[in-house]
C-alpha cells in the first residue's frame, strides 16, 4: 500500500459558505484540523473562486500557504493530465469544474469535500490512479479525513 505523509483535502468553493458563521460543527472542526495538521490542496481556479466570495477560507489558505500545508497542483501538472474521451463523456459536472477533477486525482490521497452534486458524482466515478481511488463526501464527517 502507497504510503501518504501528507494530510492532504481538496475543499470545493460550493462548501466555503460552511465555513462563514455560524459555523456548521462538522465545519468548525475540519477548519481546527486544517489550521492545525492538514494541507489543502488548491488550483489557481479554486484561489480565484474563494477570493471572489469567502474571506475566511481565502484567509486560511494563505495562512497555510506562508506555513507550507497548501499544495499548490500547478497549471503545467493540470494541462499535462488528461482524461480519456470515454471518460469525458460519462461527466456530468461543468467544464469549468474539470479542472477541479484534475486536481483531486493528482492530489496524494485524493479526497474532497464537494457541495456540487455532480462534481462529486464524477470524482466518485473515477478510477483509482496510483493505486488510490479518489472519493469526494458532502459533508467531512462522512470521511475520515485525519
Amino acid at each position: 500500500m502507497l504510503e501518504l505523509s501528507m494530510k492532504d483535502l481538496f475543499v470545493d468553493t460550493t462548501c466555503a459558505h460552511q465555513f462563514c458563521n455560524p459555523i456548521n460543527e462538522d465545519y468548525k472542526i475540519l477548519l481546527k484540523w486544517l489550521s492545525e495538521e492538514g494541507t489543502l490542496i488548491y488550483n489557481n481556479q479554486l484561489l480565484i473562486e474563494i477570493g471572489r466570495g469567502n474571506q475566511t477560507l481565502f484567509a486560511l489558505i494563505n495562512l497555510l500557504i506562508q506555513s507550507g500545508r497548501a499544495k499548490k497542483i500547478t497549471s503545467s501538472e493540470l494541462k499535462n493530465f488528461e482524461f480519456s474521451k470515454s471518460q469525458h463523456k460519462k461527466f456530468m459536472c461543468n467544464k469549468e469544474d474539470r479542472i477541479h477533477l484534475k486536481t483531486i486525482i493528482l492530489s496524494d490521497r485524493k479526497i474532497a469535500i464537494v457541495g456540487d452534486n455532480n462534481l462529486r458524482r464524477d470524482v466518485n466515478i473515477l478510477p483509482k490512479y496510483q493505486g488510490i481511488k479518489p472519493v469526494a463526501v458532502e459533508l467531512p464527517s462522512e470521511i475520515d479525513y485525519k
